[in-house]
């Protein structure tokens, strides 16, 4: 918030203290219309061919250099191993998934080889292979998926590939993992009166807005201009106003959490504030 400190008080403000306007940090942050998909992007990509390393283990899965095999390797699993990586999608929508699987002498009904995905509550199945079934052939068959809503913008977002057998005869293999997803964009819109804000050091006048990916960490500095004092910043809408003194800059974490907009963590004796939609 900028006060007004020199000169004489305009009509209908206080002469104690006459306070303009607020550096109102409206930080709505909303997804970006146009274009309305981006092009999607990696996220994560395994094709084990250099090593094997990242994935937790259960039982002791191979790094294998047999057929069936895309490059140089692929993992195989018997009996009931399986293999399980956490992989962050946060500032990511529109999530896919693709990745090579096969099943060799699954003899009983109830055995399987299967890909799964973790939403942070819960397993879910991508592609199971049972006995009897086509992809049973002791090669690998490509598969790729369009997750859900509850995949994107998502830190607990995982992948499991496991075998549900009875022997080491039991066969799985899985290959080339991928992940891809459409970077969130958010705009970050700045207005008020009395001065200007400094957007990662750039001085821009008032009002504006900018386009920046999801978790961006933005930096804000008010600029008061001459003959006002900056006084704090301000929640919105304005009638909400929680006003506090401390330093002019901010870093503004660029998340969408919820109905919360925006993380603005201060400096200097700012305190952190959670803005929430309208």
């Amino acid at each position: 918030m900028i006060t007004h400190r020199n000169g004489s008080p305009r009509a209908g403000v206080s002469r104690r203290r006459a306070v303009f306007a607020s550096l109102l940090i409206a930080l709505l942050l909303a997804a970006v219309s146009a274009p309305a998909h981006s092009a999607p992007v990696s996220i994560f990509v395994d094709d084990f061919d250099l090593a094997f390393t990242g994935w937790t283990l259960t039982g002791t899965p191979d790094w294998n250099r047999s057929n069936p095999r895309i490059g140089l390797h692929s993992i195989r699993l018997r009996k009931k191993e399986a293999i399980e990586r956490t992989i962050s999608t946060v500032g990511y929508q529109n999530i896919t998934v693709s990745f090579y699987l096969g099943a060799w002498s699954l003899d009983k009904s109830w055995e399987y080889v299967c890909a799964e995905w973790y939403d942070g509550s819960a397993w879910h199945t991508l592609k199971q292979i049972n006995d009897g079934d086509p992809e049973e052939d002791k090669k690998l068959h490509y598969f790729e998926y369009a997750l859900p809503l509850r995949a994107s913008h998502n830190s607990a977002f995982a992948l499991r590939f496991r075998i549900h057998g009875n022997g080491n005869s039991d066969y799985g293999w899985v290959d080339e993992v991928a992940v891809e997803g459409e970077v969130i964009q958010f705009t970050l819109s700045l207005d008020g009166l009395g001065g200007a804000v400094k957007v990662d050091g750039v001085t821009q006048t008032l009002p504006w807005s900018g386009v920046f990916g999801g978790g961006a960490v933005v930096s804000l500095e008010a600029v008061p201009d001459l003959g006002f004092e900056f006084v704090g910043w301000c929640r919105v809408p304005r009638t909400q106003c929680d006003r506090y003194r401390g330093g002019r800059s901010l870093h503004c974490v660029i998340r969408r959490h919820g109905r919360s907009v925006g993380h603005v963590r201060g400096q200097r004796g700012a305190r952190p504030r959670l803005l929430a939609v309208g």
